[in-house]
């Protein structure tokens, strides 16, 4: 029977990064956690293909064909809890600085601070193993894709609803078929162990660049989003491997090297008396922007949180329209890089997981 339902579409994720690009994370215990697609999508597997047809002489139609290239990639749009979206953060953003506020008083509050990658020190963003399996295993789907990283991430918080997210990886053109792994040994199943972030849980908070005379207009705002474009260098392969160290057949990455990361942000507010948004648009104004969601507590004053900073920004389009009966002002902020703070952008991330990276 070739009948495979979509809802038997099983997916998970490392747990932590891998070692390195070349290696893919191994089959063993907790080395995998599930994810829950809101949409479900499989990998995309893509070869380029070339063949003669220009030059087979005497005959006009193509006498041979082979492969050059193979990549790989996969979209995956997820619910955002303060659990999940760690690895996210560290994928596509590269840095994380993992701390305890309050050891002795709060022994399980850890705070992550995850900031740009430093192109200096390296230019190659963390790679993570995907799985995708599709039941029952012994006749559909099941694959491992090693050395996947990320080509963007978004957040949307909109309404009533739980905080978007969405998630472009991009592969190095390998698959492990079989996996190797096995589900219930290997992976942590995560139901009752998250913690969903609402859209009204979101604050938003424009300041002067050192944070001073602070306005915080959660209760005017209807939407807002966050951006992280990776320009990654899709031409470059490093040193080459092959499948099946057969060159015909394509090559796979060695690496996927970060060229450029762009930020963005929007928001929708509702329009506040003279319209400062507007005014501030026209005079250029400079602002620092946190995007905030608090949630429940965890111990103490210690809440679940993820607050997002963007350290310089100018507005860069301010439009006024209508939305379910009131007059809204929709803002897209430009993200600048502070010197005198030495940063962009970073995301602060408060729960109760020890580590991404270990």
């Amino acid at each position: 029977m070739g009948n495979f339902s979509d809802k038997a579409l099983n997916v998970a994720i490392s747990r932590i990064p891998q070692t390195n690009y070349l290696t893919g994370t191994s089959a063993a215990a907790s080395s995998f956690v599930r994810e829950e697609l809101k949409q479900r999508t499989l990998p995309n597997h893509t070869a380029s293909e070339r063949d003669n047809a220009d030059y087979a002489t005497g005959f006009g139609q193509p006498t041979e064909s082979w492969m050059e290239e193979l990549s790989n990639g996969w979209p995956w749009s997820f619910d955002v809890s303060a659990e999940n979206i760690g690895r996210y953060l560290l994928a596509a953003m590269g840095g994380v600085t993992t701390t305890q506020p309050d050891a002795g008083g709060h022994p399980t509050v850890y705070q992550h601070v995850f900031a740009p990658l430093d192109v200096i020190a390296t230019a190659q963003l963390p790679a993570y193993s995907l799985l995708a399996q599709l039941l029952p295993g012994a006749s559909g789907i099941n694959k491992k894709l090693p050395s996947m990283v990320a080509r963007n991430l978004r957040l949307s918080s909109s309404g009533t609803a739980k905080l978007d997210g969405s998630i472009d990886w991009a592969g190095a053109g390998e698959e492990t078929d079989p996996s190797g792994v096995t589900w219930a040994s290997h992976v942590n199943e995560i139901q009752g162990t998250q913690h969903y972030f609402f859209a009204k849980q979101a604050e938003l908070i424009t300041s002067n660049t050192d944070g001073s005379s602070p306005v915080d207009e959660k209760c005017e705002l209807k939407s807002c989003s966050f951006g992280i474009d990776n320009q990654l260098i899709d031409n470059d392969f490093g040193c080459p491997r092959f499948k099946n160290n057969d060159p015909a057949l394509g090559a796979i990455r060695s690496h996927h090297l970060l060229d450029r990361q762009n930020f963005s942000m929007e928001f929708t507010i509702k329009m506040r008396a003279n319209n400062p948004h507007h005014t501030a648009l026209i005079n250029r104004t400079p602002f620092r922007i946190v995007k905030k969601w608090i949630g429940g507590t965890i111990s103490g004053s210690y809440k679940y949180s993820l607050e997002i900073t963007s350290y310089l920004s100018k507005y860069a389009a301010v439009e006024t329209g209508f939305e379910d009966g009131m007059t809204v002002v929709r803002v897209t902020p430009r993200q600048l890089f502070n010197v005198s703070q030495n940063k962009i952008v970073d995301v602060k991330l408060i729960n109760t997981v020890a580590s991404y990276t270990a």
